[in-house]
């Protein structure tokens, strides 16, 4: 890493009541209500499959995901930073721009992505595509 780059720390790591809190919900409900919103996240969050081979640039995922919006993916991202899920790294030099890459927490998130795509590949004509 450059000594013009910046990276910033991730927040630290939200609980599971945190994590329903933000996403609208008590934060008296069980862990595993929290757990299910994370996993819903993760679910829309095809962006993740896309930081597993190397970091990405905001724009170089916007091209990998055409069907998202600059709105959501900025929310997305940012929710996956504020979880620990990413890190954001911004590089300083001419021009600026800012970098994506999976945290600690974040790769332990791997063999479930793995397991996803390979469950997609597997039951590939029997789903039906999001619409984000």
């Amino acid at each position: 890493m450059s000594a013009a780059s910046t990276v910033l720390a991730p927040r630290p790591s939200s609980t599971a009541s945190e994590i329903a809190t933000r996403v609208g919900k008590r934060s008296a409900q069980p862990p595993i209500v929290a757990r299910h919103e994370l996993c819903e996240a993760l679910r829309r969050n095809t962006k993740l499959y896309h930081l597993r081979e190397r970091p990405r640039r905001f724009n170089e995922l916007r091209r990998l995901i055409p069907k998202v919006t600059q709105r959501m993916l900025t929310q997305h991202l940012r929710e996956l930073e504020a979880d620990g899920v990413v890190i954001r790294t911004v590089h300083e030099k001419v021009p600026p721009h800012v970098e994506y890459s999976f945290s600690a927490r974040g790769r332990t998130l791997l063999p479930l992505l793995d397991a996803m795509a390979e469950w997609g590949r597997a039951n590939d004509g029997d789903i039906v595509a999001p619409n984000d």
